[in-house]
Protein backbone atom coordinates (compact mmCIF):
# COMPACT_ATOMS: atom_id res chain seq x y z
CA UNK A 1 0.00 0.00 0.00
CA UNK A 2 2.82 2.40 0.52
CA UNK A 3 4.71 1.44 -2.74
CA UNK A 4 1.12 2.74 -4.23
CA UNK A 5 0.97 5.79 -2.13
CA UNK A 6 4.18 6.62 -3.47
CA UNK A 7 3.84 6.08 -6.91
CA UNK A 8 0.76 8.07 -7.28
CA UNK A 9 2.94 10.80 -5.56
CA UNK A 10 5.62 10.35 -7.83
CA UNK A 11 3.21 10.65 -11.09
CA UNK A 12 1.15 13.51 -9.27
CA UNK A 13 4.71 15.50 -9.24
CA UNK A 14 5.41 14.21 -12.82
CA UNK A 15 2.28 15.39 -14.55
CA UNK A 16 2.57 18.65 -12.01
CA UNK A 17 6.36 19.22 -13.49
CA UNK A 18 4.65 18.60 -17.46
CA UNK A 19 2.01 20.90 -16.74
CA UNK A 20 3.99 23.72 -15.58
CA UNK A 21 6.80 23.49 -18.09
CA UNK A 22 3.81 23.71 -20.54
CA UNK A 23 1.81 26.30 -18.82
CA UNK A 24 5.36 27.96 -19.08
CA UNK A 25 6.00 27.38 -23.17
CA UNK A 26 1.94 28.28 -23.30
CA UNK A 27 2.73 31.43 -21.50
CA UNK A 28 5.92 32.11 -23.54
CA UNK A 29 3.93 31.42 -27.28
CA UNK A 30 1.51 34.06 -25.91
CA UNK A 31 3.78 36.87 -25.13
CA UNK A 32 5.70 36.46 -28.58
CA UNK A 33 2.42 36.29 -30.47
CA UNK A 34 1.42 39.40 -28.15
CA UNK A 35 4.77 41.04 -29.32
CA UNK A 36 4.44 39.99 -33.33
CA UNK A 37 0.51 41.69 -32.84
CA UNK A 38 1.97 44.69 -31.70
CA UNK A 39 5.00 45.19 -34.49
CA UNK A 40 1.96 44.02 -37.02
CA UNK A 41 -0.14 47.07 -35.98
CA UNK A 42 2.57 49.52 -36.00
CA UNK A 43 3.37 48.10 -39.36
CA UNK A 44 -0.34 48.27 -40.64
CA UNK A 45 -0.49 51.62 -39.38
CA UNK A 46 2.98 52.76 -41.19
CA UNK A 47 1.54 51.18 -44.11
CA UNK A 48 -1.83 53.20 -43.98
CA UNK A 49 0.45 56.31 -43.50
CA UNK A 50 2.60 55.50 -47.02
CA UNK A 51 -0.36 54.81 -48.41
CA UNK A 52 -2.62 57.66 -47.47
CA UNK A 53 0.62 59.89 -48.50
CA UNK A 54 0.35 57.75 -52.62
CA UNK A 55 -3.63 58.67 -52.72
CA UNK A 56 -2.48 62.19 -51.78
CA UNK A 57 0.33 62.27 -54.45
CA UNK A 58 -1.57 60.73 -56.99
CA UNK A 59 -4.73 63.09 -56.72
CA UNK A 60 -1.92 65.68 -57.03
CA UNK A 61 -0.75 64.14 -60.67
CA UNK A 62 -4.13 64.10 -61.64
CA UNK A 63 -5.15 67.28 -60.70
CA UNK A 64 -1.49 68.59 -62.83
CA UNK A 65 -2.93 66.35 -65.64
CA UNK A 66 -6.33 67.71 -65.82
CA UNK A 67 -5.21 71.40 -65.41
CA UNK A 68 -2.94 70.62 -68.25
CA UNK A 69 -5.26 68.72 -70.44
CA UNK A 70 -7.75 71.70 -70.27
CA UNK A 71 -5.40 74.64 -71.16
CA UNK A 72 -4.90 72.28 -74.34
CA UNK A 73 -8.36 72.41 -75.28
CA UNK A 74 -8.42 75.81 -74.74
CA UNK A 75 -5.47 76.49 -76.58
CA UNK A 76 -6.72 73.82 -79.65
CA UNK A 77 -10.60 75.82 -79.23
CA UNK A 78 -8.45 79.04 -79.64
CA UNK A 79 -6.07 77.24 -83.03
CA UNK A 80 -9.82 76.34 -85.29
CA UNK A 81 -10.53 79.94 -84.33
CA UNK A 82 -7.66 81.05 -85.86
CA UNK A 83 -7.28 78.79 -89.31
CA UNK A 84 -11.03 79.51 -90.05
CA UNK A 85 -10.28 83.44 -89.96
CA UNK A 86 -6.94 82.38 -92.28
CA UNK A 87 -9.30 80.75 -94.44
CA UNK A 88 -11.94 83.23 -94.80
CA UNK A 89 -9.35 86.25 -95.29
CA UNK A 90 -7.03 83.57 -98.24
CA UNK A 91 -10.92 83.91 -99.86
CA UNK A 92 -11.61 87.42 -99.60
CA UNK A 93 -8.00 88.07 -100.81
CA UNK A 94 -8.74 85.30 -103.68
CA UNK A 95 -11.71 87.05 -104.78
CA UNK A 96 -10.61 90.89 -105.02
CA UNK A 97 -7.21 89.87 -106.84
CA UNK A 98 -10.12 88.17 -109.54
CA UNK A 99 -11.91 91.13 -109.50
CA UNK A 100 -9.06 93.46 -109.52
CA UNK A 101 -7.42 91.87 -112.67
Amino acid sequence: MKKLVATMLMGMLVLTGCGQSEKAKLQNEIQSLEKEQKLLKEENKKLKDQRSKLDDQIRAAEDKIQQASSRNEETTDDKPAKDETDKTDKKEDASTQTNGQ
